[in-house]
């Protein structure tokens, strides 16, 4: 599988099975032992490709990640985001695409909700190695001399870093960013970043997965299976 990873294009039809096989493993390791995001990153670099995190979450919770992520960004049923709906106006409504819509709430709900999203979604540009240094963020990738409010709406391309390594790259809408790494909190078994932990509760809460992050990403792994993951880390 690891070499099937290092292709230009993995076949997803043979990782699957892999994958799907080595779950009840795979989660002792994340779960138990806590390695950090770089080892991960070696030891199942599949578990970072777009489709694998999906896979990963539908293995966990038992739903579809984009359709149950995207559902709940797009019904405006809590006051406060039905107020950040209103505020946008009857233009923005009716001249923005859905991608733009998803953009602009996922932008603006973070302010309503008391989060500090300057540190989490942060402006980068082509080349721009200077992310060692974050815990977990977005990347809006520009070349340079792009205006900010074109960089913000519509970037190049997106990053998703998390302990100062980027995870998955080449990603073209900050909803889709956005959606994985609340995918990838729960296939790593991370907690909610800090600085955007309100506006992903409120999405996990308003027509999201029911059960809590922590009671989600419990897994009934049999005994057997335990004794078998001998991994150390130093």
């Amino acid at each position: 599988m690891e070499d099937e990873m290092k292709k230009k294009t993995p076949n997803g039809r043979l990782i699957k099975p892999n994958m799907d096989l080595t779950f009840a493993l795979r989660r002792i390791e994340v779960v138990e032992k806590t390695p950090p995001i770089s080892l991960l990153m070696k030891r199942w670099p599949a578990l970072f490709s777009n489709e694998q995190i999906c896979l990963e979450f539908k293995r966990i919770v038992g739903k579809d990640l984009q359709q149950e992520f995207y559902s709940a960004l797009d019904t405006p049923h809590y006051p406060s985001f039905g107020n950040f709906q209103s505020e946008e106006g009857q233009r923005g409504r009716t001249s923005m695409d859905p991608t733009e819509k998803r953009t602009v709430a996922l932008r603006g709900l973070p302010y309503l909700l008391g989060d500090n999203p300057t540190e989490f979604f942060k402006s980068s540009f082509d080349g721009d190695e200077s992310f060692g240094q974050i815990d977990v963020g977005i990347l809006l990738v520009n070349p340079e001399g792009v205006s900010p409010p074109t960089a913000d709406l519509h970037p190049a391309s997106l990053k998703i870093v998390l302990e100062g390594e980027v995870v998955v790259d080449k990603l073209k809408t900050l909803p889709d960013a956005v959606c994985l790494l609340f995918g990838l909190t729960y296939g790593l078994h991370l907690n909610y970043p800090k600085k955007i932990q309100n506006t992903l509760q409120f999405i996990q809460q308003s027509q999201f997965v029911g059960a809590t992050l922590d009671r989600a990403m419990r897994v009934d792994i049999p005994s057997e299976c335990r004794s078998v993951v001998g991994v150390q880390y130093d």
